[in-house]
């Protein structure tokens, strides 16, 4: 009877996918439509954890979110990720790259202030950390507090079973109706802490350097984000060292360079960007090649 009923859902599972795949070319399906959109997008996200488990040459690491993406070319520095991602998904990587015994000596991490704050239930979260992190892998690498928020996911119960990761349907997920409740005041940066914690110790322990920088914001977000309570976070939880040239290489630059969402650079200002940032960075620090 199990069996059948594997052999059932193997051949469900099968059946979904190949009328997709016949759906896009007879009638272009906005749902693969989406999946090959979807994955596209996240494409690096794959690349850099691909990368995690192959040796490394470079004794520098460059980590952070789509921001920074817009500003490093691909590399061997560059295991950059996404916002949604989460700093979860960042330490994962981390802790592959330093399993594999490389000679790394820094690592930078390149965040948006606002992505300080991205936690596991946004509209993204499926695809940029459910898909391509929460595996058995990683389980051990996955706090208790991360499952518990994972579990107010709707569909949390599937999220094991092989069909969540290939099926088309699972890519329109989203995670920002999950059932959380923000208890208290901690809540907002309390995966940050959780985790950077983490990578602190995790770089500690290997004798790397840590430094978190910003690249350039836009006006809009600068006023709009609450730096007075992230720098009590960071002076709070000891955090002061990592972040010790962050502020200053928080550029806020006028909207017109920003694309509507007052996060991403518009294509023809990346380079200006990246240009600017460096300048900047250069006076505390050495990066790879951008």
């Amino acid at each position: 009877m199990i069996r059948l009923a594997a052999k059932l859902l193997l051949f469900i599972s099968i059946l979904l996918i190949f009328s997709n795949i016949c759906s896009y070319f007879v009638l272009k399906s906005p749902l693969l439509i989406h999946v090959l959109e979807t994955r596209k997008s996240t494409d690096w996200i794959y690349s850099a954890i691909d990368k995690s488990k192959a040796p490394v040459a470079s004794d520098v690491i460059i980590l952070g979110d789509s921001v920074a993406l817009q500003m490093f070319k691909p590399g061997n520095s560059n295991f950059i990720l996404s916002a949604p991602a989460t700093i979860v998904g960042q330490y994962i990587v981390l802790s592959s790259i330093l399993h594999n015994k490389n000679n790394v000596k820094k690592v930078i991490l390149v965040c948006y202030p606002g992505s300080l704050l991205i936690k596991i239930n946004n509209i993204y979260s499926y695809n940029h950390f459910v898909k391509p992190f929460y595996c058995q892998e990683n389980k051990p690498l996955i706090s208790n507090s991360v499952e518990a928020d994972l579990k107010l996911h709707r569909y949390y119960y599937l999220y094991n079973l092989p069909i969540s990761k290939v099926l088309p349907a699972f890519t329109l997920i989203d995670c920002s109706q999950s059932n959380h409740v923000v208890a208290n005041e901690s809540y907002e940066y309390g995966l940050f802490i959780e985790y950077m914690k983490k990578i602190i110790e995790l770089c500690t322990r290997n004798n790397v350097e840590l430094k978190i920088l910003s690249p350039p914001v836009s006006a809009t977000h600068n006023n709009l984000f609450d730096f007075i309570k992230l720098k009590k976070v960071i002076n709070d939880n000891n955090f002061n060292a990592i972040f010790s040239y962050y502020f200053e290489t928080l550029i806020v630059t006028d909207d017109l360079y920003f694309r509507n969402d007052h996060w991403h650079y518009k294509e023809e200002y990346k380079d200006k960007m990246s240009i600017e940032f460096r300048d900047i960075v250069k006076r505390h620090i050495n990066l790879p090649d951008i």
